[in-house]
């Protein structure tokens, strides 16, 4: 992938991530905590997506953004330790409020 498209796609889920924020602003101003939830973690998602592309890191799935995460921002100090539990956490809860029912 060339520089452009790389550039262009950064900024695509940065926008994306802002507008998740936005979304979950107003659905937690409306009550609506579990899709306030859901907009959060995306928030977060797309930004580590974006995180990842700026450093050439791929991923496949939710688990393995995680793991990535971790591995290449976390653990060596890069980025605080309190957002990969913050991304961790919500991750977890959007499971719950997404998949969560039970019989």
């Amino acid at each position: 992938m060339n520089e452009e498209l790389i550039t262009d796609y950064i900024s695509y889920r940065i926008n994306k991530a802002e507008e998740s924020y936005t979304a979950a602003l107003l659905m937690a101003n409306h009550h609506l905590l579990t899709s306030a939830i859901n907009r959060c973690y995306y928030a977060c998602f797309y930004m580590v997506d974006a995180l990842f592309m700026s450093n050439h890191i791929k991923s496949k799935t939710h688990s393995g953004a995680r793991n990535q995460f971790n591995l290449n921002f976390i653990n060596p100090g890069i980025i605080p330790i309190e957002f990969g539990e913050l991304f961790s956490e919500l991750a977890n809860l959007r499971q719950e409020g997404d998949y969560g029912f039970k019989f």
